[in-house]
């Protein structure tokens, strides 16, 4: 915490900061005069805000001072957006109520008599400081629920797929145009109609079971017939996804990509040719594994279709030092395949230039964004790993947790990041970091490997623990073997990309 303390007198402020100090409280800065603490908060002489002010936590001023009383600097500081927030501490030597009943209309948390003991002062900064937490974790919840409302009208409004947005009772709320488009429905009729309304007989069972496992929070993709408006019905795959509000579902976003029951064969077999070069093209640039006695990096993906939205890129920087990141564009084939090697373009120099994960991945956002105004995204994670130092840093970004698995076989879920990338202008980071002891498991993955496990994220962070001591005395490949095979008993729908790392030491 930042402490700021103003006394006109010298003496009062040194021996308030020793207290502090003495508490363990190393960031205090002091002023006697009241221009220059007003400076340093980003004031001018005349009180008008001037500049951004200095980062600080806490403030403890005394009430009478010459140029300006405490609750007339209070006053001051409270009108400040950036300080209002500020618990600020007055310091008295009087006992008038008068006095302190205006500090506290003037905005103060709270007041310590002189003389004090060092037990008093703290007991108050100790709640100032618990006050200030409290609203510091106030204000991030505020700013991730306005990043998590920016991110579902992004993905309902500006897809190219069917969106619809439906309550817990299947009743749909809102569609996008592509809904409208396919089903033939105009936005208004739609207020009349359930979902459930157009199922298909045939697939109502199994949808209804389905439509509980969402309500508990899963998500997933399932082939399913609906009926259209022309009364034919069209087979759709269609991605349910919970929307949840303080940690409840309150309903989902169902997103329908038609299948097409005839395939124009003649474009086909013209296409053939083309994606099978694409395909090996993009298959050479994908990073070689790296082995050697500090770590071991390898990864494999399976393309759901020939070309693939996923991409994945590791270097070593330095001696100790290795980045890793991997991508899943927005969609499938051709389109996802080429936005994934745009990326893959920028991805050696700047994961040489920059390793700070906030850094990489907020480059990464302009450069998307840029591109294409919010229209197509991709999820990714991005790890730093320094054997010397035994810490792995990383960044999740709307991705499928990765999985840490330390050498006594606890797991740890990569969770801290942000957003996905492209959704937005302006992202909100953070990253986390991890030290570890001897061998340790990372496991990276897209989305597209749940389906091999149930489509459950437990399922497959067990089944990957239960890989990894199975063939952990065994070649680093045949975990990848493993997984391989587990993958070619399913359907394949989507794209899926591991990446299986090993740090020996």
């Amino acid at each position: 915490m930042n402490i700021m303390v103003i006394d006109d007198h010298q003496s009062t402020t040194e021996l308030i900061k020793k207290m502090l100090e003495m508490k363990g409280h190393g960031n205090v800065t002091t002023f006697v005069e009241i221009e220059d603490a007003l400076h340093y908060l980003g004031f001018d002489k005349e009180g008008k805000r001037q500049s951004v002010p200095n980062k600080v936590d806490i403030i403890l001023t005394d009430i009478l001072m010459p140029k300006m009383t405490g609750i007339e600097f209070c006053r001051l500081i409270k009108q400040h957006p950036a300080l209002q927030h500020v618990p600020i501490l007055m310091i008295t030597a009087y006992d008038n109520e008068q006095f302190l009943q205006e500090a506290f209309q003037a905005g103060a948390f709270d007041y310590i008599r002189k003389p004090f003991t060092l037990t008093e002062l703290d007991v108050r900064l100790q709640q100032a400081i618990k006050h200030k937490k409290i609203i510091d974790k106030l204000s991030l919840t505020a700013d991730i629920l306005e990043e998590q409302k920016q991110f579902y009208q992004s993905l309902f409004y500006n897809n190219s797929d069917a969106c619809f947005l439906l309550d817990v009772n299947g009743d749909v709320v809102e569609v996008n145009e592509a809904a409208v488009k396919m089903t033939g429905y105009e936005k208004n009729e739609w207020k009349t109609i359930s979902i459930q309304q157009l199922i298909h007989a045939d697939d109502m069972p199994f949808m209804s079971k389905r439509f509980a496992d969402i309500l508990k929070g899963q998500t997933m993709a399932v082939k399913m017939k609906v009926y259209v408006k022309s009364g034919q019905y069209k087979e759709f795959v269609v991605s349910f996804i919970p929307v949840k509000v303080s940690n409840h579902v309150a309903g989902m976003i169902a997103i329908a990509k038609a299948k097409d029951a005839i395939q124009q064969n003649s474009i086909q077999r013209r296409l053939e040719t083309d994606l099978a070069l694409a395909k090996k093209i993009q298959e050479e640039v994908l990073s070689a594994p790296i082995e050697n006695a500090d770590i071991s990096i390898i990864g494999q993906y399976f393309p759901s279709m020939k070309l693939s939205g996923d991409m994945y890129c590791w270097q070593r920087i330095d001696e100790h030092r290795y980045s890793i990141i991997l991508i899943d564009v927005m969609g499938h084939g051709v389109a996802a395949s080429l936005i994934g090697m745009s990326i893959r373009s920028l991805l050696p120099g700047l994961m040489k230039r920059v390793t700070d994960p906030i850094r990489v991945t907020k480059e990464l956002n302009r450069h998307v964004f840029n591109l294409f105004k919010g229209k197509s995204y991709f999820t990714s994670i991005y790890l730093v790993i320094d054997t010397k130092k035994r810490t792995i840093e990383y960044l999740n970004a709307g991705h499928p947790p990765g999985i840490f698995i330390a050498s006594d076989g606890t797991i740890k879920e990569l969770v801290d990041g942000s957003v996905p990338i492209g959704l937005m202008k302006k992202m909100i980071c953070q990253k986390g970091k991890l030290s570890y002891e001897g061998p340790t498991q990372i496991f990276l993955y897209t989305d597209g490997l749940l389906a091999a496990f149930g489509k459950n994220l437990k399922n497959c962070h067990e089944a990957l623990k239960s890989l990894h001591s199975a063939y952990r005395d065994e070649e680093h490949y045949r975990t990848i073997e493993a997984v391989q095979q587990q993958v070619a008993q399913i359907e394949q729908t989507d794209d899926i990309s591991l990446i299986s790392i090993r740090i020996n030491s």
